[in-house]
């Protein structure tokens, strides 16, 4: 009998989106980053965020994704708390492959694994925290989301669209507020030339 020899494989390299707004804000634009939690194993991504990839998110196979949800308010205007109601990825394939002589190709529906279908609602399981700031009158109610998305193997293109509803709450006696907010980058998995002509 032969020994088998088990390598353990590099834990993945896991990423946070990062996504934030103002409770008073007037858009329902929300602002979003996405970095790296780093490793001894990861390297940073260079060049994302630049040139004719700007405002575009780069995923790479097998990663890990993240998510924090950060609403800020003002005191003043007596910002206390929010409620996420529900949280979707809306996610577009876009052609892969095409020309002359070559099958059409789409991406996937969905740059994640754990999505069936091109939206995919998130389950709202999330640790709260709050950090006051006495000096400026500010509040930042943190929401990190106690699971992962694993991003898939296949290389692919997605219009890609995130849409939450959230609840945000005032002081007692005030009007609970109900906004629907967005944000709608292009998205990849791959490096940059995914798509063969």
């Amino acid at each position: 009998m032969t020994a088998v020899t088990v390598l353990p494989l590099p834990a993945p390299n896991q990423l946070l989106l990062k996504i934030s707004f103002d409770a008073d804000q007037g858009s329902s634009q929300l602002d979003y980053e996405l970095s790296p939690v780093l490793h001894a194993h990861s390297e940073p991504e260079l060049g994302q965020g630049l040139g004719t990839g700007s405002g575009s998110i780069y995923f790479s196979p097998g990663e890990e994704v993240g998510l924090q949800i950060i609403c800020s308010g003002d005191s003043d205007n007596h910002f206390q708390s929010f409620q996420i109601v529900d949280c979707t990825f809306i996610t577009q394939p876009q052609v892969v492959q095409r020309g002359t002589g070559l099958k059409t190709w789409f991406a996937a529906p969905s740059p994640f694994l754990q999505a069936r279908s091109a939206v995919h609602s998130l389950p709202l399981e999330f640790r709260a925290s709050v950090v006051d700031n006495g000096e400026s009158n500010r509040r930042a109610v943190i929401m990190d989301w106690k699971n992962t998305l694993n991003i898939g193997y296949n290389p692919g293109f997605w219009a890609m669209s995130f849409v939450m509803t959230v609840r945000i709450m005032r002081t007692a006696g005030m009007v609970e507020e109900v906004r629907v907010l967005s944000f709608d980058p292009e998205s990849e998995v791959g490096n940059t030339g995914t798509m063969k002509l």
